[in-house]
Parts: structure tokens; sequence; C-alpha cells
């Protein structure tokens, strides 16, 4: 996250329109906007439950791809990432999350 906070909102930007994955195990403080933006970027995002992003209302996305941060979940964790990776079909997943 502290390389994000360095960046300009133009570059964030730009990093999301070329990244196929988003993931964000930080504490979130309400309606992520850094979520959203990769979404809209075409970009699959990875959360876990801290903060507000419990909340269906505030990250709005299938519980399959938020997962608790937990030494049990890596291989999960793992599996998710390499499948998305592989398989740009995720990205449909997100569109109501616009």
């Amino acid at each position: 996250m502290d390389i994000i906070r360095k960046m300009k909102r133009i570059e964030i930007i730009g990093n999301l329109k070329k990244a196929k994955l988003y993931i964000d195990f930080g504490f979130h403080t309400g309606k992520d906007r850094i979520p959203r933006e990769a979404v809209m970027s075409g970009t699959s995002i990875i959360t876990g439950y801290e903060g507000s992003a419990a909340f269906f209302e505030d990250v709005s996305i299938y519980r399959q791809y938020k997962l608790k941060k937990k030494h049990n979940n890596i291989q999960k964790i793992g599996n998710l990432v390499g499948d998305i990776l592989k398989n740009q079909k995720h990205t449909l997943n997100f569109d109501f999350y616009l």
C-alpha cells in the first residue's frame, strides 16, 4: 500500500489498466475507491474481510473473491490467483460492482 500512496492518481489508474488482478487484504476504512477503480479498469480483485470489506454494501463482490487472511487459506488464495490470471472470464463477475 505504501507504493500506491506515493503514486499520483493517473499512475494508479495506468497501473490498474495494465493489471489482471488487484489484491487488498488491508483494513478497508469505507467504500473503497481503489478496488472500484480496479474493476472499472477491467481488473479482477481479491479482498479480505477487514473493516468495511466485510460488508457487501461497501465492497460488493462475490464471496469467492473475499478470503480471510489466514495461514490455512494460502493454497486457496494461490489457486484463485492462478485461475484469475489464466481466465479472463473472472472480470465478468465484477460488472455489478460498478
